[in-house]
Order: structure tokens, then C-alpha cells, then sequence
């Protein structure tokens, strides 16, 4: 017992100091003023817009396309006056959601005989890792989502429901997960629970911004809805995009909700996976949400970790005129070839998963 101890105890020492040293990198290649640093949303978007700067109170001052949790980080990281305390504050947060993210991947992984090398190289050695990990606010979604399937496997119902609702208000995509947590939970009273802890977890950091300004609280999810295809296969399909999109992840969620023998981390990682593969805006940064899952349930490294490459090279090409053709939006620009490649992969996994669950008899 004391040697397996041992052993595990290891294997948490060279996850934990690989991703510090790894943040690290990725710290310091965001680090404003150093030349040359690569493009973040937190630096190159948020802090040059006036109302960031000046310390204005989102959703009530100024309209902030992120969710709550998310605004009120950033808004404590502006209250600091400079573009340094405002990124270091940003960046340490980000740090401590990663390294908390990465533990409970650890928690999981050890019940689910997952190897803690599996977990580095699914997560920690990757360049999306380094590339995306100080960037936006993709951390703090994950790590909640993640503390939210721990506590549920622990049969701690109510916590769990709270992590779920504040890993909606700090990211939207990881409510995706509710149906299938739900579905794990056996008894009505527990799904009462937990549909009452989720709503309230995410009501929380919202319901400041409901009341003193109810448009600016609803300003995330508009924009969201009304943003432009981005980085995604769906841009193929001018006109009916949001459509497709719409009605494919209806089809897949549905699909994932009938295996029955399929475990509740493996759904959330199956419906993550085909949120991004069928979503008309798949930015590189959500990669970064996707990547605990991975490790926890994938089994096709090869295609996932070229997945990654194609990944960053978005952001590599991206600004650069060779590669992007002028035009980095335009399906004819290498950027989007870019997306687009690593999009099939990510399907070419999730379909492959799939035939896999089938084959066993998991369909209802």
C-alpha cells in the first residue's frame, strides 16, 4: 500500500512540475511588451478596448461577450491599473484553474486505471498547452466542470450542481453536460437536487448583472448566437451555417444520450467533442477545455495530437501573410484549411469512439 502510495505520488510530482514549467512558457510568450510574443485574447483584444482599461464594471459600464465568472476575473484583474498586474493577475488565475484542472484529471485517472504519462501527454505536452493556456478564460470552464464530475462520482449531488452552474457562468459550452449528469443520477430527488444546485451555481455570479442591467447580462449569449462562422467546416455553408450546426448537434447529443453503457466522463467528453466538430465557431482556445476529457477517455493519440499541430498552426498563420492568404477568415486561406484539418480529426476520433460504443451493445 505504501509503495503504490509511492508510486502515485510520483506521477502527481512530474504532472504538477511539467505544467508549471510548461504555463511558464506560455506565460512569457503572451508577456506584453516582449517582442516578439504571440497574439492572446486577454492582451490583444480585451486590454486595448478603452472601458477593459479604465476599469469599467462589465455588463453594467460596457458590453463583455464572456459570461459572468469570467467578467468579474477580469474586471478584479483591471482594478490593478497597468497592463502588467492586469496579465499577471489574469495569468494566476489561470494557473491555479490549470493546476486544479490537472489534479482532478490526476483523481480521476487513478480510479479509472488512466496513466499519469497518458495524462502529460494528452494535456501538459502538447503545444495547444503552451500556445492557448494564457490566453482567454478556457481554464476556469474546464476546472469547474471538472471539479463538478468529481463530486458527482463521489455522490456529493448538490456540490456537484454547483460546480456545474459556475463552470456555465464562466464558460458556456460545459453545460452541455447537464442532460448527461443528469442521466447518471438514479433517483428523481437527486436530479431535483441537481438541476436546482446547477441553476443556482450559475445564477451566483449572474444575478448582480440581472438586476442592475438585464441587457448587459444578456449580452454574452447574443453575441454568441449572432457571432460569425470562425475557424470552422460550417463555412462551406454560407447561408444555412448556424442551421447545420444547430440541427447536427441536436442529432449527436441525442445519439450520446441513447449509449446506455457508456460511463458519465466518457459522455462529457463525447459531448464536448461533438459540440466542436459540429459548432460554426471553434476557436483554437477551446481546445483547451477539451483536453482533460481527452485524456481521461481517448485512445487515438496519433490524430489527437495532430490535431494540436494544426491547432496552433491557426495562430501561427494567422497574422502571417504567406500563410493567410490577406484574408484569414476566408475558407480559401490556409488558416481555415487549418481549422478545418484538425476539425476531422477530432470528428475522425469521435466517430471511430462511437462505432466503438456500438459495437458493444451500448444504443438503447
Amino acid at each position: 500500500m505504501g509503495k503504490a502510495f509511492e508510486v502515485e505520488g510520483k506521477g502527481l510530482a512530474v504532472l504538477l512540475s511539467s505544467a508549471i514549467t510548461f504555463f511558464i512558457l506560455s506565460f512569457w510568450i503572451h508577456f506584453p511588451g516582449l517582442r516578439p510574443n504571440y497574439y492572446s485574447d486577454i492582451i490583444d483584444v480585451l486590454w486595448n478596448r478603452y472601458d477593459v482599461r479604465m476599469g469599467r464594471i462589465p455588463y453594467v459600464e460596457y458590453d463583455l461577450e464572456y459570461p459572468a465568472l469570467s467578467g468579474i476575473v477580469l474586471y478584479i484583474a483591471t482594478l490593478t491599473g497597468n497592463v502588467y498586474g492586469y496579465y499577471l493577475v489574469l495569468a494566476i488565475v489561470s494557473f491555479v484553474f490549470m493546476v486544479g484542472s490537472l489534479y482532478i484529471v490526476y483523481r480521476i485517472g487513478v480510479e479509472r486505471n488512466v496513466d499519469v504519462y497518458k495524462i502529460c501527454f494528452y494535456t501538459v505536452f502538447t503545444p495547444t498547452f503552451i500556445f492557448y493556456s494564457v490566453y482567454s478564460f478556457d481554464w476556469f470552464g474546464i476546472f469547474f466542470l471538472l471539479a463538478s464530475l468529481f463530486l458527482l462520482l463521489k455522490g456529493f449531488v448538490n456540490y456537484s450542481g454547483i460546480f456545474l452552474g459556475l463552470s456555465a457562468a464562466a464558460r458556456l459550452i460545459p453545460i452541455l453536460a447537464f442532460p448527461y449528469m443528469l442521466q447518471y443520477l438514479k433517483g428523481k430527488k437527486d436530479r431535483m437536487v441537481f438541476t436546482f444546485f446547477t441553476f443556482l451555481g450559475w445564477l451566483f455570479p449572474n444575478i448582480y448583472f440581472m438586476v442592475v442591467n438585464f441587457e448587459g447580462f444578456l449580452y454574452p449569449y447574443v453575441f454568441q448566437a449572432g457571432w460569425i462562422v470562425e475557424d470552422s467546416w460550417l463555412a462551406i455553408f454560407q447561408q444555412y451555417n448556424k442551421g447545420v450546426s444547430a440541427g447536427l448537434m441536436f442529432i449527436l447529443a441525442y445519439l450520446i444520450f441513447c449509449l446506455v453503457k457508456v460511463d458519465v466522463v466518457d459522455k462529457c467528453w463525447l459531448v464536448l467533442t461533438a459540440f466542436v466538430i459540429s459548432s460554426f465557431k471553434f476557436p483554437p482556445q477551446y481546445m483547451i477545455m477539451l483536453m482533460p476529457l481527452f485524456a481521461l477517455s481517448c485512445k487515438d493519440y496519433v490524430p489527437y495530437i495532430l490535431s494540436h499541430i494544426f491547432n496552433v498552426m491557426i495562430i501561427l498563420w494567422w497574422f502571417t501573410p504567406m500563410f493567410n492568404f490577406n484574408n484569414p477568415w476566408s475558407i480559401e486561406s490556409p488558416v481555415q484549411w487549418s481549422a478545418i484539418i484538425r476539425q476531422a480529426l477530432i470528428a475522425y476520433i469521435f466517430v471511430k469512439s462511437v462505432r466503438g460504443y456500438l459495437r458493444k451493445g451500448s444504443l438503447y
